[in-house]
């Protein structure tokens, strides 16, 4: 007596894990600032906020957007992990996901400025200003961070 069989396996699971997968590679997020005019100076808010980053001229460095990357991986590395691997197993929306990650960015920025932890305004500044508050004048600076989802690799 000859035996004939074949086994058909569902793939369709493994494959929408692949898809979701191909969709996390090739989509990102980026919080900072964009060309929005700063009411005060007139400058891009992105200029301004480089300014602040790097120092300029008499200007001390405030590292803000980098004392804002460490705090988002010491705060929220293992949320975004956590929040991806569920996106992974259970699907959802991709746009929502990385959403979501650009709020925290934003809301970090904020908090990082809010938190203060920089050089002192110079005596000319707070004579001029009125107070000794560094990277917070408007507002806008603190304010003003956005955040964009990306359908592309990071480059």
């Amino acid at each position: 007596m000859k035996f004939t069989g074949k086994t058909i396996s569902d793939m369709k699971p493994l494959n929408e894990l692949l898809t979701r997968l191909t969709k996390l590679e090739t989509t990102h997020v980026e919080y900072g600032y964009d060309d929005t005019p700063h009411k005060g100076s007139g400058l891009p808010i992105s200029t301004l906020a480089a300014i602040h980053e790097y120092g300029w001229y008499s200007n001390p460095e405030r590292d803000f957007m980098h004392q804002t990357d460490i705090n988002m991986r010491l705060e929220y590395n293992s949320k975004f992990a956590s929040d991806a691997e569920e996106y992974l197993y259970y699907g959802g929306n991709i746009l929502s996901l990385y959403t979501n990650f650009g709020k925290l960015g934003t809301a970090m920025i904020k908090d990082t400025i809010s938190a203060g932890n920089f050089v002192e305004n110079s005596a000319m500044t707070i004579k001029l200003k009125g107070r000794n508050e560094p990277l917070v004048d408007t507002g806008e600076l603190m304010n003003g961070a956005k955040y964009w989802v990306i359908k592309e690799p990071i480059k």
